[in-house]
């Protein structure tokens, strides 16, 4: 069962690829006791490659698929805790996680959703991120995965999971924590950013990388998903914004846009068919 400190549980969600054993944990609770925490591990891999390793507070859930997303929403279902806070599995915690993470919800006690902040391998903050107190649709754009925090509860109730869609492995490979976030502010959660900082994490992220192909298409579905028909509208402008800034080079202009096209046509494809915000159901997994 996960444990419980201040009436309230902490379980920590993990995503992670083609592991046997649990190694990868020692450096990500080197200043903390893991011994202390509940541990969910979803781990995607083959059937010739399991983690059959666990431990009384680590959980491991086998599954032979793909899609970082997949993985998140695997963990969001099967986690028996209060709160959830999700993790790579690169990562290292500040000393006291538990204590900064559960004096966050006393602070915030009606928090849905609470974020936090991350270092660089240098020590400085990982990105400029807004001030402590409530979220708006601006602020969530500072949000990355490694940070967040939420009831599950509430999550469950209304049936709110990461989209698919968008992410690793997915048609449109990245922007899935914005667009988890967007969805949960829409239906009226109780969203906060509190400037603690919990995690200390490498310099580069798999999500955008300014200028690159995944950028523009994943980009350019966010701008299809909240705009609708201004979408294009606004793929011109981020177009030229992007050479402009040096991002991409003059040569790359055309191509850059029809990626965009692209991404516009397959987002508004999805959303013909219905199946863009569809509920994920799929619970093939081996433990």
């Amino acid at each position: 069962m996960p444990v419980q400190s201040n009436h309230l549980s902490l379980e920590i969600l993990i995503a992670t690829m083609n592991r046997t054993n649990l190694d990868f944990l020692q450096p990500m609770f080197q200043f903390n006791p893991i011994e202390g925490f509940t541990v969910l591990v979803v781990n995607q891999t083959t059937p010739d490659k399991l983690l059959l390793e666990g431990k009384k507070n680590v959980r491991v859930i086998n599954r032979f698929e793909t899609g970082l997303c997949k993985s998140r929403n695997v963990a969001l279902r099967e986690s028996q805790a209060d709160i959830c806070l999700i993790a790579d599995d690169d990562l290292i915690y500040e000393p006291d996680l538990k204590r900064k993470i559960l004096n966050a919800y006393a602070r915030y006690p009606n928090a849905d959703f609470i974020s936090f902040q991350a270092k660089n391998k240098n020590g400085d903050s990982y990105q400029n991120y807004p001030k402590r107190g409530m979220h708006n649709p601006k602020s969530l754009k500072k949000t990355n995965s490694i940070v967040m925090s939420f009831t599950r509860k509430k999550y469950i109730e209304k049936s709110l999971f990461f989209n698919t869609y968008f992410g690793l492995n997915g048609l449109f490979k990245g922007a899935e924590e914005y667009v988890f976030l967007r969805d949960a502010l829409e239906k009226g959660f109780e969203m906060y950013h509190d400037n603690t900082f919990i995690v200390t994490h490498p310099d580069v992220s798999s999500g955008f990388l300014m200028g690159s192909d995944q950028s523009f298409v994943a980009r350019t579905a966010l701008a299809r998903r909240y705009l609708k028909s201004v979408s294009y509208l606004w793929l011109v402008k981020y177009t030229l914004w992007m050479w402009k800034d040096g991002y991409i080079t003059r040569g790359e202009l055309s191509k850059k846009f029809r990626l965009g096209l692209w991404s516009i046509k397959q987002y508004h494809k999805l959303e013909k068919l219905g199946k863009i915000n569809a509920i994920p159901t799929d619970r093939n997994s081996e433990n």
